[in-house]
């Protein structure tokens, strides 16, 4: 039992020591990484949904686009008949 640092305590008790706080220091940055790294993961996922909906969005916004389009061609073009009645 060998006590370099004169703390009256045996230095294998003191590397020990050490020792312990050091994993015990590597475990909390580990859970904070994986904590992190779970953040991240949610937050990609729910840009992700949230730019799935932009496109939905945009999908429907052109759809009535062209279906008004369609609509405004078809109801403002007079016909041939439509022609022959107002003459």
């Amino acid at each position: 039992m060998v006590d370099i640092n004169e703390n009256k305590q045996s230095d294998y008790v003191d590397a020990m020591d050490e020792i312990k706080e050091s994993t015990r220091y590597n475990q909390q940055v580990s859970m904070e990484r994986e904590k992190n790294t779970t953040k991240m993961a949610m937050e990609n996922s729910r840009l992700n949904v949230e730019r799935e909906k932009i496109a939905s969005q945009k999908q429907i916004a052109q759809t009535k686009l062209d279906i008004a389009r369609e609509n405004k061609n078809k109801y403002d073009v007079p016909t041939s008949k439509q022609n022959k009645d107002k003459k």
